[in-house]
């Protein structure tokens, strides 16, 4: 192999080429699998049933009706059963900070999986008197969990708009957006995020600050062959959580 000019490449160079070959290589395939993913997730709202079902859900702490497709897929032991879940996590009001707030995780989890999960995008909403902390980019803080960590994409979001959306207007909540993508069913049981929340420095004892889900336009939960009864059954059984401050 000669460069330009006609020189005959040295091996460390040829190595050196490769590698950087390679690593352009890399990142455009990570790019077609996120794409490929990001696709997926806005494909969800052509599903107008489910977009349609959960226009007027409510939010936190409200059970949904219909279980038509959760009762198929409880009935099939073989089925992934995902259940989204956030941390009910207790801190002592020793442990706070009463002068700046005190940063606390609160992990967002999923269970039920047998064959895995790719693409996702949830909204997570919580009282108002929490802030999420920003990482050195401007977006919510978080940390992989085991049921991510070898997922293409894990990325979150704070809501953008200058009003809450519909689903939790007037109720005192805001939110943020956690995004997976894959080119495959890596996702799997445990941790999808630990997320960085900030309990206020006039938190006393007693103080319930709620965190839990919501359906907003195009959100997803689904395995790489895009099952609808799987994202149901997600969306039809999630269960919320919350920050306590104990004595």
């Amino acid at each position: 192999m000669y460069n330009k000019n006609g020189v005959p490449l040295s091996i460390s160079d040829i190595e050196l080429l490769s590698k950087g070959w390679w690593i352009i290589m890399k990142k455009i395939l990570i790019s077609l699998c996120i794409l490929s993913a990001f696709l997926m997730t806005v494909s969800c709202a052509e599903n107008k049933e489910v977009a349609d079902e959960s226009n007027n859900e409510s939010v936190i702490l409200e059970d949904v009706s219909d279980k038509e497709s959760s009762e198929i897929l409880e009935n099939d032991e073989n089925s992934d059963r995902p259940v989204l879940s956030i941390e009910e996590k207790e801190i002592s009001y020793s442990e706070l900070n009463h002068n700046e707030g005190t940063v606390v995780k609160v992990d967002y989890s999923v269970s039920g999986i047998k064959s895995g999960w790719a693409s996702s995008c949830i909204h997570i909403c919580f009282d108002d008197r929490l802030e999420v902390q920003a990482d050195r980019n401007g977006s919510p803080s978080f940390e992989r969990g085991d049921a991510s960590i070898d997922m293409v994409s894990v990325m979150s979001i704070f809501w953008g708009g200058d009003t809450p959306p519909d689903a939790i207007a007037g109720q005192n909540l805001d939110n943020i957006g956690i995004i997976t993508a894959d080119s495959d069913n890596r996702g799997c049981n445990g941790v999808i995020a630990s997320i960085d929340f900030i309990v206020p420095a006039d938190a006393k004892a007693g103080d319930i600050y709620k965190i839990g889900f919501f359906k907003n336009d195009n959100d997803c939960f689904l395995p790489f062959d895009r099952n609808q009864d799987f994202q149901q059954f997600a969306f039809e059984n999630w269960k919320d959580g919350y920050i306590k401050i104990t004595e």
